[in-house]
């Protein structure tokens, strides 16, 4: 029985003139993990199957198939974070964009004086 392909987006190489991260559309095989899985729960399964005598037993070709999917997983588990990290660093430098341009109060404290690089008592 053939099982479906499943349509991807993997990231990519970094946009050369702009630096952005890219994306790439590949076919998975439809066994593979999808990326609304919940992959740590599929992760915990097949690595706790993998640590039985069941899987030791298997013919070579399904133990590669086990790895193969355990790597997908793997993948798509670093993707998901790679995504959270960059919405997480777009949030915080709105917030920072947004605290930057409010004006400051008229009467703000003076900056705290700094030691002495050369570490002289000042005069």
């Amino acid at each position: 029985m053939d099982m479906p392909k499943v349509p991807m987006d993997v990231p990519g190489p970094p946009d050369p003139l702009t630096g952005q991260p890219t994306t790439q559309s590949m076919v998975a095989p439809g066994w593979m993990p999808r990326p609304f899985d919940n992959v740590d729960v599929q992760l915990w399964v097949l690595e706790t199957w993998m640590k039985t005598d069941d899987f030791s037993r298997q013919p070579p070709a399904m133990m590669t198939v086990a790895m193969t999917i355990y790597q997908g997983m793997k993948q798509l588990q670093a993707q998901q974070a790679a995504q959270a990290a960059a919405a997480q660093n777009a949030q915080a430098m709105a917030l920072g964009a947004t605290n930057a341009a409010k004006p400051q109060p008229q009467e703000a404290k003076p900056m705290p004086s700094t030691p002495n690089p050369a570490g002289e008592a000042p005069a």
